[in-house]
């Protein structure tokens, strides 16, 4: 099946909420598209598919620094609806993530850019 045509800013949206949610779902539906569209896209758009596995480290960074920062924090500066319950949960969830090369995101790096797009 041929690849459906996104405009450039549906794309960045896109990707942007990718990075934001981890989710390719509500990424897709931000953008008002069919998911198995952004899946074709991918695989016919190597430009598309590099942004989208960036998008996906964006993720897992913010995922490890949630972790982190709730890890670390002091009961009194967190609420408890936001501490983590499972502390186990949490290092094997940042121990799978330890098994995938992060690129650090620097400002004005994609993310920045993508972050103002939609």
């Amino acid at each position: 099946m041929k690849a459906a045509r996104w405009r450039v800013t549906e794309r960045r949206c896109f990707l942007a909420r990718l990075a934001e949610s981890g989710d390719p779902v509500l990424a897709a539906a931000a953008v008002g598209r069919p998911l198995d569209e952004a899946y074709r896209l991918r695989e016919a758009d190597e430009a598309f598919g590099a942004g989208w596995v960036r998008a996906v480290e964006i993720a897992w960074e913010l995922v490890e620094a949630r972790v982190l920062a709730r890890l670390l924090a002091s009961e009194e500066n967190v609420p408890a609806s936001a501490r983590i319950v499972d502390s186990k949960l949490a290092l094997a969830i940042l121990q799978r993530r330890g098994a995938v090369p992060a690129a650090r995101v620097k400002p004005g790096s994609i993310w920045a850019t993508l972050r103002g797009l939609c």
